[in-house]
């Protein structure tokens, strides 16, 4: 059996492993925000150049490793919030004594693995949230964290039929007009100088 400053411990470090994935899902985005942002400038510098896929390819994979390992802190943190909401309801019971703490997890992980849906775009565990009046309220945080990701996924998929197609290629050469003199009517200014060691310069045709 639990006490009740067992059951109050036990729920302040389910609800601190709760928050810690949301703050390592805000520093895995800012991470690959950064990296992203530095792969879109190098393909920019190099003007959609060939070789530059990789760098398109790589935006791609981060953008959808981003948005599974997003979806997958976003299922740790609700799970650790409904053994959390398990313990809540057995504090709130008669007492003194309480279940074991093994019970209430083991009782707390079942629902989660019952309840959680993903992708879900909106609507509370309970229903609650789904009555709300305006869209803003019915939908999940979740989902603006991991839609992030999949634009950053979906411009690295429009990157790289553009880069493959060549469509900003620059010409390779610049076209120039040749002009052909009549032999020794070249005005002399035109004629390079000959310098000690240099080949002597192409007749005009």
């Amino acid at each position: 059996m639990s006490t009740q400053e067992d059951l109050r411990m036990y729920y302040q470090e389910h609800a601190s492993q709760a928050r810690r994935h949301e703050e390592q899902r805000e520093k895995v985005t800012h991470i690959i925000l950064t990296l992203c942002s530095g792969l879109l400038a190098l393909i920019s510098y190099v003007k959609l150049a060939p070789s530059s896929w990789p760098a398109a390819a790589a935006i791609a994979l981060l953008g959808a490793y981003g948005f599974l390992f997003s979806g997958k802190h976003y299922e740790r943190s609700r799970m650790h919030t409904r053994i959390a909401r398990c313990i809540r309801n057995e504090l709130d019971g008669p007492g003194p004594t309480y279940r074991p703490m093994r019970t209430l997890t083991a009782e707390g992980r079942a629902a989660h693995y019952r309840d959680f849906t993903w992708p879900k775009f909106n609507g509370h565990e309970d229903g609650s949230q789904e009555n709300a009046k305006t869209w803003i309220a019915k939908c999940r945080l979740s989902i603006f964290w991991e839609g992030l990701h999949l634009i950053i996924a979906l411009a690295g998929c429009v990157l790289l039929p553009l880069i493959a197609s060549g469509a900003f290629k620059e010409p390779d050469e610049i076209h120039r007009i040749r002009i052909d003199w009549p032999p020794g009517t070249l005005p002399s200014w035109l004629v390079p100088t000959k310098e000690p060691g240099a080949h002597p310069p192409p007749t005009p045709r």
